[in-house]
């Protein structure tokens, strides 16, 4: 039973802070999620669903009050403060040509951490549903929890069925679950030494420059089909590596092939930190337990063997989670303004290679009943232009599924669609070698 009525506030920890400021500062990092969906599904039954999902979840009734060091979750804002917009998908239209003004407007957090899009297209059952959370509450796979939610009580008011609510209680941050739990004082040192080894990146100028209020998150897709995406998984697993792997080797290649010659560069990859919690953690649970690791990849050229640079990923990232590279339990204001610096561009140039996010295998296949989510997508707002593109990769319904968001105008359309191309064609060489 949920009891933040009794406790209706807490203190953002150290990674949900660095979210917040993201988001006020350099308005990035909300998270977007969306279903390509089927079935005979109205604006009310949407809204109902909403109001379920709100009483279940605290971190849907929060807003973030106070300043940096000393954020709060508040957790009284009322449903009729959520955002629940509706329109129309024209014949022949885009969806991402309604995504992305949406993911462009400000989720400050503080008034709200949610809302939701109803897209109808030109057919009675078929729509869009896109749901919108703010990264102090959210990572890629408690949002896909709350997609995966979301259909399921769709689901059920379309068929009649009873719906439990089962509220939850307000999740405890990472950082109090973790043994050994992590310090400032080791956090920074074990950063600072990985940053040390990495070195400096290749110098990667920006595109053109403008003011972070002034700059605008894009995104473009890629779908793999199952044969495609068995096959990939099977040269992995053959040459020692994983997806991801062979994303950051992909990428890595791509980047020295768009600058012309080869390339330090490094990869940013959110972890999950569930795995090495001290506690369960229910998966339905609305939160954020994600760090970012940087890894490098080193003297990347057109020449390079993929597979090399996917297996030293592979093997890199490991060593890292083995060090306890756990986020702080404890900090001050100054810890949480700096947190974000290397996300930033600095004179004229990307900080950072790709960020590359693998949520895996999602654990559910949209199967409602009279509701089905054919295809789910994520990304994030960015807009920062540190690391100018960010790869989600996921695979649902057997199909592996790449989104890839750029910040405009620091990284062009054009270069930011070559890029992609790069990357998808060394997929396709590495499933052939």
């Amino acid at each position: 039973m949920s009891t933040d009525h009794v406790n209706p506030t807490r203190r953002l920890s150290f990674l949900e802070s660095t979210f917040q400021v993201a988001t006020t500062q350099i308005f990035s990092s909300p998270i977007y999620t969306w279903a390509t969906a089927r079935g005979l599904v109205n604006l009310p039954q949407v809204a109902q669903a909403m109001r379920i999902l709100h009483q279940r979840h605290p971190l849907l009734r929060a807003r973030i009050a106070g300043e940096p060091g000393h954020y709060r979750f508040v957790t009284d804002v009322p449903i009729e403060n959520i955002p629940l917009k509706e329109c129309k998908l024209s014949e022949g239209d885009d969806i991402n040509n309604i995504l992305e003004p949406h993911m462009n407007k400000p989720l400050t957090g503080e008034d709200r951490t949610w809302g939701v899009l109803f897209v109808q297209g030109c057919r009675p059952d078929q729509w869009w549903l896109i749901v919108e959370t703010h990264h102090a509450i959210t990572d890629g796979r408690s949002a896909f929890h709350l997609l995966d939610q979301f259909g399921h009580i769709l689901g059920d008011l379309v068929s009649g069925a009873d719906i439990e609510i089962a509220a939850l209680d307000l999740p405890a941050p990472i950082e109090h679950q973790l043994d050994p739990p992590g310090s400032m004082d080791h956090w920074l040192k074990t950063g600072e030494a990985w940053a040390e080894k990495i070195g400096e990146i290749s110098h990667w100028p920006i595109d053109s420059d403008a003011t972070f209020e002034d700059r605008c998150s894009c995104n473009t897709f890629t779908v793999h089909d199952e044969a495609f995406t068995r096959k990939l998984a099977d040269a992995c697993h053959a040459h020692g590596t994983t997806i991801q792997g062979a994303m950051a080797a992909a990428s890595a290649m791509s980047i020295s092939a768009h600058l012309g010659h080869a390339v330090n560069i490094d990869t940013i990859t959110p972890v999950d930190l569930r795995r090495f919690a001290a506690v369960d953690i229910d998966p339905r649970e609305v939160a954020c337990k994600v760090i970012c690791l940087d890894t490098g990849s080193f003297n990347v050229s057109k020449e390079s063997d993929p597979w090399e640079i996917a297996r030293a990923y592979k093997t890199t990232l490991g060593q890292q989670l083995e060090e306890d590279f756990y986020p702080p339990l404890d900090f001050n204001p100054e810890d949480v303004i700096t947190s974000i610096d290397g996300w930033k561009d600095v004179d004229g140039r990307h900080t950072h290679g790709f960020s590359i996010t693998n949520t895996g295998l999602l654990p559910f296949d949209g199967d409602y009943g009279p509701v089905q989510f054919e295809e789910v997508d994520i990304t994030a707002t960015l807009r920062f232009g540190g690391f100018p593109l960010l790869l989600s990769v996921y695979t649902y319904r057997h199909k592996l599924r790449c989104t890839y968001s750029w910040t405009q105008p620091t990284l062009s359309r054009s270069h930011a669609l070559q890029l992609s191309r790069q990357v998808e064609s060394h997929l396709r060489s590495m499933t052939q070698s």
